[in-house]
């Protein structure tokens, strides 16, 4: 893909992402570390991708629900590549689930307390 396209999908997408109110008034402080996150897993992607895998996955630590852009990532490596990226999701996986695990261990449970807060509500 040339430059000038990435450059200007970057315009459009750092412009929408700095004036979603959405963003930063309804998810908290870990909205931004997710953002961060996610995005260099993106720069990463193709050069880097076991370290694109790892630093996805630690996105997926902050809020589970970032676990739908690392797949989304995943899906757009693979276009992009036009081969599966192993690596980047064998290391997103692997990292996912050790911190699956650790929150098992840690919390007695997999998703947060807030979730289970939601769903009483409803």
């Amino acid at each position: 893909m040339e430059t000038g396209a990435r450059r200007a999908e970057a315009w459009i997408c750092g412009t929408l992402l700095l004036t979603n109110t959405f963003l930063w008034a309804c998810h908290g402080a870990e909205g931004p570390v997710v953002v961060l996150l996610l995005l260099l897993a993106a720069r990463w992607g193709e050069e880097r991708p076991l370290l694109a895998g790892v630093t996805a996955g630690f996105a997926v630590w902050c809020r589970p629900d970032a676990g739908l852009a690392v797949g989304l990532l995943g899906l757009l490596l693979w276009r992009e590549r036009r081969r599966l990226p192993r690596r980047f999701g064998i290391a997103a996986l692997v990292v996912i689930l050790v911190g699956a695990a650790l929150a098992l261990v840690y919390f007695g449970g997999v998703l947060p307390n807030s979730w289970k807060a939601k769903q009483a509500e409803a």
